[in-house]
């Protein structure tokens, strides 16, 4: 048996969830500045892609723990994404959080949850933008990150295979 897959059958859930938030809250914080230096941020959702991806793993109060204070703590590390915008980055981590989540609940196919969370929270972003142009939303930033959906959306399945592996 694989010495990883040991430790973690050997550790509780609830520590497991815990560790896994910690680890997503690292990439949440340190990815974003990969992607940005690439020019690619905004673009491909690199702050959404762990949260999406414990979403299928952990418990839903760590996924919103960690939705909330991985822009938090970018901004007061990096100063970015702005205040405002990581105010809005809240709502939509945990959105996408939440859905994924949700989602696995119901037995969706588990390749088919984080797709479906991204799209909807897109659906919902354009609403807010729409209904609330205040809040600082552009529908043309919302439509240009469709490529990062995407993106994750394809890298998911690897995710979700690895991780079948580790916690099975």
């Amino acid at each position: 048996m694989n010495t990883k897959t040991i430790v973690l059958k050997n550790v509780s859930t609830r520590l497991q969830s815990l560790l896994i938030g910690i680890v997503a809250l690292g990439f949440g914080v340190s990815l974003p500045r990969i992607f940005h230096l690439a020019g690619l941020g905004s673009i491909m959702l690199p702050m959404f892609l762990p949260i999406a991806f414990i979403s299928t793993v952990v418990s839903l109060p760590v996924i919103l723990i960690v939705a909330g204070i991985t822009p938090l703590l970018s901004f007061v590390l990096f100063g970015a994404p702005a205040w405002a915008t990581a105010c809005i980055m809240i709502v939509q981590l945990s959105l996408v959080g939440t859905i994924t989540w949700f989602l696995r609940q119901i037995s969706l196919n588990l390749y088919a949850v984080i797709p479906a969370a991204l799209l909807c929270e897109r659906i919902f972003s354009l609403l807010a933008a729409a209904m609330f142009p205040a809040i600082g939303l552009m529908p043309s930033a919302i439509f240009a990150s469709y490529p990062g959906i995407l993106f994750i959306s394809v890298f998911s399945i690897l995710f979700i295979k690895i991780a079948r592996q580790v916690w099975h």
